[in-house]
């Protein structure tokens, strides 16, 4: 059995997406021959949501009357990718990038946003570092000296002292 059999699977170009009740993607498109396809669903793998853009190219199933988009992609918006790499981006560039060779890059004009009870950052083999706001106001308000009457930040012990305790403005730390 062939999925030919059932279907038959045509290209096509989207000119509106929007979702019904907030969450079922229908899309027009342009299909086959400039047909006009109005309110037609879209499918996406378990898990995964995307809304494509005007313009992206879909790939559709026709059985009988029905009509269903079961992939779609945006030539303009694709990165360069090396074997076993994984991405997922959006049209504003943003991207997660899972790396066949190993890692994972998270890149964001904007902002990243990570809401939960408790986050995990670092492992057993690597320095961990993590910079809050509260920090950099900590540091920014306690720059001491350090190589000949030059004032800096560093992370070596020897060259600065920061407050253990910032509230306490007057507590005495190594190094003063």
């Amino acid at each position: 059995m062939t999925l030919n059999r059932y279907s038959k699977a045509y290209r096509g170009i989207v000119k509106n997406a929007a979702a019904e009740q907030g969450k079922l993607l229908r899309l027009d498109l342009e299909g086959a021959g400039g047909a006009v396809l109005q309110n037609k669903r879209s499918f996406g793998n378990y898990g995964f949501q995307s809304r494509p853009t005007e313009d992206s190219e879909v790939v559709y199933l026709r059985t009988g009357n029905s009509i269903y988009v079961i992939a779609s992609d945006n030539i303009a918006i694709r990165m360069e990718l090396k074997d076993g790499d994984v991405v997922m981006n959006s049209d504003l560039k943003n991207f997660i990038k899972v790396k066949g060779k190993g890692g994972i890059e998270v890149d964001s004009d904007t902002e990243v946003i990570v809401n939960c009870n408790k986050i995990k950052l670092g492992s057993e083999s690597a320095v961990k570092k993590l910079c809050t706001e509260e920090i950099l106001s900590t540091i920014a308000g306690h720059l001491h000296p350090i190589v000949n009457g030059a004032v800096g930040v560093s992370l070596d012990p020897g060259m600065i002292a920061l407050p253990l305790d910032p509230k306490n403005k007057t507590q005495k730390v190594e190094g003063e």
